[in-house]
């Protein structure tokens, strides 16, 4: 999949027009990518915030406006340990994801410098 031309069909939010090729374009695909995959379990109610949240975080740990707005939801709505620990599991998961990504580029560089 590429970021720099969109999918067929798919209309660029006019927010994100003057940057078709940066990450608030890549944020934005992904949602309505969750959003599509997900329609066939949960209906209309995947247009409905209240009800479902396409939450997306980039490698880097940038999160969307609409996961934003959930976090700032939980933290409103429940205590300070549960925002804590939910905060602590995003950390970790893209901690993990970086560390495999990054174990995947040695082991490639590795195999690279061998067959020489």
């Amino acid at each position: 999949m590429s970021y720099i031309k969109p999918p067929e069909g798919h209309d660029i939010p006019a927010a994100f027009a003057a940057d078709p090729i940066g990450r608030n374009y890549a944020i934005a695909h992904r949602e309505i990518e969750k959003r599509n995959r997900h329609r066939s379990l949960v209906g209309d109610a995947a247009d409905d915030p209240h009800s479902f949240v396409p939450f997306v975080m980039t490698a880097c740990g940038e999160i969307s406006k609409c996961s934003a707005t959930f976090l700032h939801w939980v933290l409103e709505n429940n205590s300070t340990r549960a925002f804590t620990a939910l905060i602590t599991k995003f950390s970790a998961a893209v901690a993990r994801y970086n560390a495999m990504a990054s174990l995947a580029w040695v082991r490639r560089l590795i195999a690279a410098r061998n067959r020489l």
